[in-house]
């Protein structure tokens, strides 16, 4: 055979044989969506060990934290709180909030914080400003005034649902939890009385599991509705990069009420801990009976 001949065979044999290599070099189908015990199976160890780090910590943190609103919501209660006997509450019709930078340092059940809290351009001040050094063991808590020297032994202090709480305690665990429980706990009780649906989505451009849970409708006379629906990082390992809820009653057919709650993550991973991807910052919404707005910026 001429060499002629064996260039031209090899240039039709060579694409046969490469055919099948070429067909299953395409993208594959991703792995099948895990089923939500082993997403939060995942999650949650992966928490647990973050949180862990977290006990063992020192950091700082800008904080960021505004009201307003209200005024609709405070008409619609004043006549019930005066019927049990309260004053109604007044919220800040107009906007009002403050800058924190806080440094925590961490041992165990040992937290200190040291809060620097400012007013903010253009807007009324929430609290006064205040430079404040708090250390608590969860049983006791110690507070100084280094600007007034003085010092005092204390309850330790108290956090609340209410965003400006953070202006008074700040534990660098706080925004990886909601009313005390870890989001895949939330979830974990969601789904004894709803059902919950996982799929892969992408956020911009962050892939992520998806998981929406079926609306929750309980009540009688009143009606409330609950939708939520949250974004979990793959790459992230399971942690939460945004969160969307909302809770409406209705009496009548008529919207009495609506309570939304929005929550963006973004992090970055551990160079130590290279399983661990750490916050660096968290921006929370909520409109309730007003509207708060909370931010943190971790260095």
């Amino acid at each position: 055979m001429t060499s002629v001949a064996r260039k031209n065979m090899l240039c039709w044999v060579l694409p046969f044989f490469l055919w099948p290599v070429l067909c299953f070099s395409e993208a594959q189908p991703p792995p099948p969506v895990p089923t939500l015990e082993e997403f939060l199976n995942k999650a949650e160890a992966v928490y647990n060990r973050h949180a862990e780090l977290l006990r063992h910590s020192t950091g700082t943190a800008h904080v960021r934290v505004t009201r307003s609103g209200g005024e609709e919501e405070a008409t619609r209660l004043a006549d019930q709180y005066r019927t049990l006997g309260f004053e109604p509450p007044k919220p800040p019709y107009d906007k009002v909030g403050n800058s924190m930078t806080v440094h925590w340092y961490t041992k165990g059940d040992q937290l200190r914080y040291d809060m620097d809290i400012r007013a903010m351009e253009g807007i009324s001040p929430w609290t006064p400003e205040a430079v404040l050094r708090v250390s608590t063991n969860g049983k006791v808590g110690v507070y100084y005034a280094p600007l007034d020297r003085k010092a005092y032994v204390n309850q330790p202090p108290v956090r609340s649902h209410d965003l400006t709480s953070y202006l008074r305690y700040f534990d660098p665990i706080f925004p990886y939890l909601e009313h005390g429980n870890t989001i895949y706990g939330g979830l974990r009780e969601r789904a004894k009385k709803q059902s919950l649906y996982l799929e892969y989505a992408d956020l911009n451009g962050i892939s992520c599991i998806r998981v929406t849970a079926s609306p929750d409708i309980t009540g009688d006379k009143i009606c409330y509705i609950s939708d939520l629906t949250c974004w979990f990082g793959i790459d992230q390992e399971y942690a939460l990069v945004q969160l969307e809820a909302t809770r409406r009653s209705y009496e009548n057919n008529v919207l009495l009420k609506e309570i939304v709650i929005t929550v963006n993550v973004n992090y970055e991973q551990s160079l130590e801990h290279p399983d661990v991807w750490i916050m660096k910052s968290y921006r929370k919404f909520q409109k309730d009976y007003d509207i708060q707005d909370l931010s943190i910026d971790f260095e």
